[in-house]
């Protein structure tokens, strides 16, 4: 490997790491020599492609990261610095994109500080842009990357990380900044940055009846701004010991790996699991998430091998589906006391078929909850102890694009996915109760983006043991009125659309028409949609309170649930990488007439997010056939989802499709953030 000799310029308040010779010009020619550096947001970027490219736009070359997300690149003679570098690989459960502009050759990393930078020295707060020739020069880069480090300075004096973002050394310290800084980049609603010590609240807000009226506190820089030292003010820190990084949970991750190496008939049982899928939940035995026990190894009310009332954790130990399942590194979200001993994370999975989920996705649950507790020689503590709720919710925001197969018209929205569980629950009621009722209201006080009232959302599925038979997959159903007709679960807050789509934004169609009292914009002459102004006031960690009713008619609980990722508004919902369904694919949906013919979806390849699942709906999405994706089918781009049934309610219903029928296919894809991107092509 080549010798690579730096010199250092040391700027007042940050120490930035710089080639010889840089000098402000915008651009130099190199000798031909390395990029190196490590890409990552608190885990590493492993198995991704990296792409170089030079001031002019040229492509410098193309590699992939190691495991631990290390790349290295040789540099010709020829090429231009300042240097864009583009990574794209999996990150969490979902896929992404980021950016780095490098002042010259030498190490250059590449996670979500680098990107944001590469956001704020685009003309159009795009980072992507510089990929065809930038104007960024070696002093406005090195001067952007001074402007992070001053608005993150609580971070950087916490941890005792020196030097620049972009090239210097990364190392453990480095790392653990990552894990606790959030940034969440739009390419014209500008930048939000957030840290895990600006999303505590003094007490854990999960539980039931806590009051919470605040979102996270953040920072705000306008498309193409830079931050300043004003900005640490909303950057706060936890000191570095109660700052929890990834590694801090390798202890808890590999035994989980332990565990699920083992076959499905050898992993034991909820009564008596392995001895290597033992001690992983609280010691007191007090675990409870989204209404599930981790092992639940009561008797009676019909809990029976199969259903999810063996807790989450016993229902995976009897299942073969997560033989060989693969536990990727932790991402860590936020903390949930001030204490620092309590934190919500994500644990990624790989299925065998190499597909990506979460920890929690058998019980529609992305994060879990862990809190620490009393360490032993190279056992730091930590155990899962769930939200400690009795009933799942959450609120996310999401957007699709919607294509009319038969007119041609697009349609891209933007809103709010919001589930509750709809089956039986355990934790409350022995199994003999469920949810019947759910309003959701807005919390955010002098900019509220719901009607003083909130909006509605009934269980409309049936009964049949602890699962709920047509319940609209868990998803409940939003309406203003007592019976809905529809399985909705999305709450459009907003649209835009071009070319003759078709619809009327107050047909009854798979997202629910929302006629709301506070949006200020008017489409097709109806009001209440939000403006992009208001949907840009639905800030990182915006709380919405769910009051949650149960079918014994008098036990009422109150949740509140936030919002991790802020919605996009219209115009940012446009600039998306969407599912693109093929050609053949559309035309197929045209003429498509269920009967009981399997249809075959096909899309065509996706960089930034990951399609997780396919499902087609019938008769405005009353009724739908889910997938969720193998790893085979997301590398062929193709699932053919089977149609069924003779009854009026069926697939195989030909009414239920076509011109005289409304019928639909979708793409769900995820990015590493978990922020939710739908497509989907109808018949109306």
């Amino acid at each position: 490997m080549k010798k690579i000799i730096y010199c250092f310029c040391i700027l007042f308040g940050s120490v930035l790491l710089i080639s010889c010779g840089g000098g402000g010009s915008s651009s130099t020619s190199s000798s031909s020599t390395t990029l190196s550096g490590t890409a990552a947001t608190g885990s590493a970027l492993a198995n991704a492609t990296v792409n170089v490219y030079d001031s002019l736009g040229s492509l410098v070359g193309t590699t992939t990261t190691d495991s631990n997300g290390l790349y290295s690149l040789t540099v010709g003679s020829q090429f231009r610095a300042p240097f864009t570098i583009q990574v794209q690989g999996l990150s969490g459960d979902g896929a992404t994109s980021l950016y780095s502009l490098a002042p010259s050759t030498g190490i250059a990393n590449i996670n979500q500080i680098t990107n944001a930078i590469a956001a704020s020295l685009s003309s159009n707060g795009d980072p992507s842009l510089h990929m065809t020739g930038t104007s960024a020069t070696v002093s406005s880069i090195t001067a952007a990357d001074s402007s992070y480090s001053a608005a993150l300075v609580n971070l950087t004096n916490a941890l005792g990380v020196t030097g620049s973002f972009i090239t210097g050394s990364f190392n453990a310290a480095y790392d653990k900044l990552l894990d606790n800084v959030t940034i969440d980049v739009k390419q014209n609603a500008g930048i939000a940055i957030t840290t895990s010590a600006g999303m505590q609240s003094s007490s854990s807000d999960l539980l039931a009846n806590a009051v919470v009226s605040t979102p996270y506190t953040s920072a705000f820089l306008a498309s193409s701004g830079l931050p300043s030292a004003s900005n640490a003010s909303n950057l706060p820190a936890l000191s570095s010991s109660s700052m929890l990084a990834a590694s801090d949970l390798e202890y808890l991750r590999a035994k989980l790996q332990t565990c699920f190496a083992i076959p499905s008939a050898s992993r034991g049982t909820p009564s008596l699991p392995a001895t290597a899928c033992a001690g992983l939940d609280s010691p007191s035995g007090d675990y409870l998430h989204a209404g599930y026990y981790w092992l639940d190894t009561t008797s009676g009310g019909g809990c029976t091998t199969g259903f999810y009332c063996l807790g989450l954790f016993g229902y995976m130990l009897s299942q073969a589906t997560y033989d060989n399942l693969q536990f990727k590194t932790p991402q860590i979200i936020r903390p949930l006391d001030s204490s620092g001993a309590t934190w919500l994370v994500k644990f990624p999975i790989q299925y065998s078929d190499e597909s990506l989920g979460s920890l929690g996705d058998v019980i529609s649950s992305s994060y879990m909850v862990v809190k620490k507790y009393t360490a032993s020689g190279s056992d730091p503590g930590w155990r899962f102890y769930g939200d400690q709720r009795t009933v799942g919710s959450s609120i996310e925001s999401n957007s699709q694009r919607i294509y009319n197969v038969f007119t041609g018209g697009v349609r891209y929205e933007t809103g709010f996915n919001i589930y509750v569980n709809a089956n039986r629950l355990r934790a409350i009621g022995g199994g003999a109760l469920h949810v019947t009722k759910v309003t959701v209201t807005d919390l955010s006080g002098t900019n509220p983006v719901l009607p003083p009232a909130g909006i509605t959302l009934y269980n409309k599925g049936t009964g049949s043991g602890f699962s709920w038979a047509n319940s609209c997959g868990g998803f409940m159903s939003i309406s203003q009125a007592v019976s809905p007709t529809n399985c909705n679960g999305v709450l459009r807050l907003a649209y835009t659309q071009s070319g003759s789509y078709g619809i009327n934004s107050s047909s009854s169609s798979y997202l629910a028409f929302w006629p709301g009292t506070i949006g200020g914009a008017t489409i097709d002459g109806n009001s209440g949609y939000l403006t992009d102004a208001q949907l840009g006031s639905i800030q990182p960690g915006q709380p919405f309170k769910f009051v949650v009713e149960l079918s014994d008619g008098s036990t009422q609980i109150n949740f509140v649930n936030r919002v991790h990722v802020s919605p996009r508004n219209t115009v940012d919902n446009q600039t998306l990488e969407y599912p693109v369904f093929t050609p053949a694919t559309i035309v197929a949906m045209s003429s498509y007439l269920g009967g009981g013919s399997a249809f075959t979806i096909n899309w065509q390849t996706m960089l930034n997010s990951r399609p997780y699942s396919a499902a087609i709906y019938w008769q405005n999405g009353g009724f739908s056939n889910n997938y969720g994706l193998t790893q085979t089918q997301i590398n062929d781009k193709s699932v053919s989802i089977a149609c069924i049934g003779s009854g009026a309610n069926s697939c195989g219903n030909t009414a239920n499709w076509g011109p005289s029928g409304k019928g639909l296919a979708q793409i769900r894809t995820r990015q590493g953030n978990g922020f939710q991107i739908f497509s989907q092509i109808r018949q109306y």
